[in-house]
């Protein structure tokens, strides 16, 4: 009877813990992450302030688990990426893809990647919630440079000039969080500054670069269009 208890009230904690969550995600969506404090969380799902502090010891912490959930699924399309036959440029541009995808072109979202990763946040979030941040952002990062890797020491990308894997690492997550970041200006409807810039025009760029460095296959010889719609109903499978 005491385990059933056990069982049964480590099931109702996980799912409040997942109410939350949620509920912060929507709210960032909505309102930005401005908008997440423990006093609205509570209004919205009903529960007292205490409780929203036993599952997270502060507004940081909250938002550092909100990325981490965000993390998560990211790594969670790279496996399913991994399943697919492609090449390996094909897999490092699926990457981008998702990555792109999963993090939309709301302000709220570059807003979110912003400040999870300052010195505010990562002081006054538990250590727990941390050291996963910290875990999950490290595979994201291993899964490009693997790619990357596995290219060079199969020769498929032989490096020349003086270029070097870290500067393949440092071009493509430049390219991939500078269009995060024109898009979360483009979607300001106050602001005029900068055009969207798309999935498919941002891999244009960075097939350009590949297309230089001679990494095979050639961008002539795969369909990019065909690949996005592949990433697409992947992403969306897993929300």
């Amino acid at each position: 009877m005491v385990n059933r208890v056990k069982t049964r009230k480590q099931r109702e904690l996980a799912q409040r813990h997942q109410l939350i969550l949620d509920q912060s995600i929507e709210l960032i969506h909505a309102e930005g992450i401005s908008s997440v404090r423990m006093e609205r969380l509570a209004q919205l799902t009903e529960y007292s302030k205490g409780t929203i502090y036993q599952h997270f010891t502060g507004r940081e912490d909250l938002l550092l688990s909100v990325s981490n959930t965000s993390l998560d699924k990211q790594l969670t399309a790279i496996g399913a990426i991994d399943s697919l036959s492609l090449s390996l440029r094909e897999k490092l541009i699926a990457i981008i893809f998702a990555y792109q995808i999963m993090n939309g072109q709301q302000r709220s979202q570059l807003e979110l990647l912003k400040f999870v990763q300052s010195e505010e946040c990562q002081s006054k979030a538990s250590a727990a919630t941390l050291s996963e941040h910290h875990s999950l952002y490290s595979k994201l990062v291993g899964s490009v440079y693997d790619v990357i890797h596995q290219a060079i020491n199969t020769q498929k990308l032989q490096l020349k000039n003086n270029i070097t894997a870290d500067d393949i690492f440092g071009s493509v997550w430049a390219f991939a969080f500078g269009a995060t970041f024109l898009n979360a200006l483009s979607a300001n409807k106050t602001q005029s500054l900068c055009p969207e810039v798309t999935e498919v025009g941002l891999i244009k760029l960075i097939s350009t670069s590949f297309d230089a460095l001679a990494w095979e296959p050639l961008s002539h010889q795969y369909d990019e269009n065909a690949l996005y719609e592949k990433v697409l109903i992947l992403c969306k499978s897993i929300g």
